[in-house]
């Protein structure tokens, strides 16, 4: 600690703590934090990345290189007294989306922009597979039991999505430099992210039981905490998903899904 002459008050020093990563995130998603795009002295990226990004800016690295990063973690087990296994994944950079400059920093905005929009579309398939669910009446009696299989459903369908869009936009990122031209680009992705994601959640409703069709009238919670009958059926979550991911990629894609 340091002290305040002045005042006399205790100064606690600045203190960083690292994330826990999560096996299941891949290297692309954790974007925003290798590359941070916040104006935030309390996010810290990691000195490599601020070492290449110096690097890159007083022209010491062409700026077409591919630069990879690996990022490993560990899990331990339930008394987090011994590790269970190591995992690891990577992402390719150009070393001028690094730079610490107006145009880069725009690269980086935007790249992180569309990690939170495939975030979204994740969430959205994920309520898909959770709501057909209920529709066929997974819940059932057994809250707690329904509860566990819906967010094994839910989990479950994001993961598969996650594993359908990896390489996709993996390559994406790694295609993109300050010479793209950043509309097309984006424009071009979301050509992509929308079909991939239409897929799945084609997929899910589309192997949807007849009791799934039928549907049911349940009773959830509304924002004042109010139990509310809601009708739910395989083609009304299938609607709003739809819904959902039009209005992260736009409808202009609908046809091209």
């Amino acid at each position: 600690k340091q002290k305040e002459e002045k005042k006399g008050k205790f100064i606690e020093p600045e203190e960083f703590i690292p994330e826990r990563h999560k096996p299941e995130k891949k290297a692309w998603q954790e974007f925003p934090s290798i590359i941070s795009t916040a104006e935030d002295k309390h996010i810290r990226q990691p000195e490599i990345v601020v070492w290449i990004g110096m690097l890159q800016k007083k022209k010491k690295l062409p700026k077409d290189m591919l630069i990879r990063f690996k990022t490993v973690g560990i899990t331990y087990d339930t008394k987090e007294a011994s590790i269970t296994s190591i995992f690891s994944n990577d992402i390719q950079i150009f070393a001028d989306v690094i730079e610490n400059s107006d145009n880069s920093r725009k690269l980086q905005i935007k790249i992180a922009d569309e990690v939170k929009n495939c975030e979204s579309c994740a969430s959205a398939v994920g309520n898909l597979a959770s709501d057909i669910a209920i529709s066929g009446g997974i819940n059932g009696k057994n809250i707690d039991k329904g509860n566990k299989l819906l967010k094994n459903k839910k989990k479950y369908a994001e993961f598969e999505y996650y594993f359908s869009i990896n390489d996709a936009f993996k390559n994406w990122i790694s295609s993109i430099n300050s010479e793209s031209n950043l509309r097309k680009a984006v424009d071009d992705w979301h050509k992509i992210g929308f079909s991939l994601a239409y897929k799945v959640g084609e997929r899910i409703y589309r192997e949807s039981s007849p009791e799934e069709f039928r549907g049911r009238t349940v009773k959830i919670n509304n924002k004042k905490n109010e139990k509310k009958l809601f009708f739910c059926c395989a083609p009304e979550a299938y609607r709003r998903f739809k819904f959902k991911i039009l209005s992260i990629y736009g409808e202009q894609n609908y046809e091209r899904g």
